[in-house]
């Protein structure tokens, strides 16, 4: 069952209080039994309740688990003197003698039990201890409180992370299935089967390496893809392999500018990662119109960094095409999350009669 924070804490504090209590009836001996030792004992319960509040509602969540440690344990120890200052000076006024001995009846009884004859004897308290020794007495309270608070809420916390990183798994597993079901655009590889069709017909001597480029596209899909990283150079193989089969509908050429760029090509990147831009782009930039359509594609990468850029021009109308196939940019945004988290930037616009998108992934 979950229960919200306050609750918890409650909870906590509570059994807390009543193990202290439990605590001072069983060590404490009889003789001892007294107004001031449950005064001092109610002192600690309160202690431990403050404790447990403070630092599982604010101090855990809002501090020591946004990572700020050194924050967290200074506002901890900082927060001993404050109670207890706060609770001995203003919610319990205990002026009563901290040692039995401050007390002239109890002195009075141990020294006729035992037979001591001179009271002022060296080693013999005549008078409670100062205010320090009274604040540090509730240390070993303020220790119990925050030492369990901590090690629930720690345990808790890390079973939390342990069930969404589960969860997270889950939700990717089936993200990548969806996805690698759609690699296969049935229009392109129509497209593509037509155009080679139509080169054979003719006789070209461009058929055989169209087609070797489609079989290496297909087994890039079936085979490399169903690993979780692939090196960037294959990236780069099959999206020229893409944009060349995708200019075979022009014979006379495509307004198509391509940089593809990688200092390291094995560089680890998830497969198929920048297809879905260019599938974009050759899908709305109405490229078969060689006097308005467009696309450029720019892809740097170091060691450690990427950044890949598409723009292409607006069709006026736009096509319906590959509607059965692909994957929506939105898709390809939750895909990035689940692999790179917050370490990578996606933006797209429109603007100036073009379409930009450009991704940046800052740790690879």
């Amino acid at each position: 069952m979950h229960l919200a924070t306050p609750y918890r804490a409650i909870i906590q504090a509570s059994l807390l209080g009543l193990i202290w209590l439990g605590m001072t009836y069983v060590t404490t001996p009889e003789f001892l039994w007294g107004q001031n030792l449950w005064l001092r004992a109610a002192k600690n319960i309160i202690i431990i309740f403050a404790v447990t509040l403070i630092n599982t509602s604010f101090l855990l969540p809002k501090v020591y688990f946004q990572k700020k440690i050194l924050l967290y344990l200074i506002l901890l120890i900082a927060l001993f003197p404050a109670l207890t200052v706060l609770i001995n000076e203003l919610i319990i006024n205990d002026t009563r003698p901290l040692h039995p001995f401050g007390d002239p009846k109890f002195r009075e009884m141990i020294l006729e039990q035992y037979g001591v004859s001179n009271p002022n004897r060296p080693g013999m308290m005549t008078s409670r201890p100062g205010h320090l020794f009274r604040y540090f007495s509730s240390l070993p309270a303020f220790t119990l409180a925050a030492f369990v608070s901590n090690t629930v809420e720690l345990t808790r916390y890390a079973n939390t992370k342990e069930k969404e990183n589960i969860a997270l798994e889950k939700e990717k597993l089936v993200t990548e299935i969806k996805f690698l079901k759609a690699q296969i655009n049935p229009h392109f590889l129509f497209n593509a089967l037509n155009n080679i069709y139509t080169l054979t017909l003719t006789k070209s001597e461009d058929a055989p390496d169209n087609l070797l480029r489609l079989s290496e596209m297909l087994k890039y899909m079936v085979y490399d893809c169903s690993a979780k990283r692939v090196p960037i150079g294959k990236e780069i193989e099959y999206l020229k392999n893409y944009i060349a089969l995708s200019s075979l509908k022009e014979r006379s050429g495509l307004n198509i500018d391509v940089t593809l760029e990688a200092t390291n090509t094995n560089l680890p990147i998830p497969p198929l990662l920048f297809i879905p831009f260019v599938e974009n782009a050759f899908k709305h930039s109405n490229i078969e119109d060689t006097s308005r359509g467009w696309i450029k594609i720019n892809l740097e990468s170091g060691d450690n960094k990427i950044k890949f850029r598409v723009e292409n021009s607006h069709a006026e109308v736009q096509s319906s095409k590959d509607s059965t196939g692909g994957i929506g940019l939105s898709n390809v945004r939750k895909r990035l999350e689940l692999m790179y988290g917050k370490n990578f930037d996606l933006i797209n616009e429109s603007k100036d009669e073009k379409y930009i998108v450009s991704l940046i992934i800052d740790k690879v």
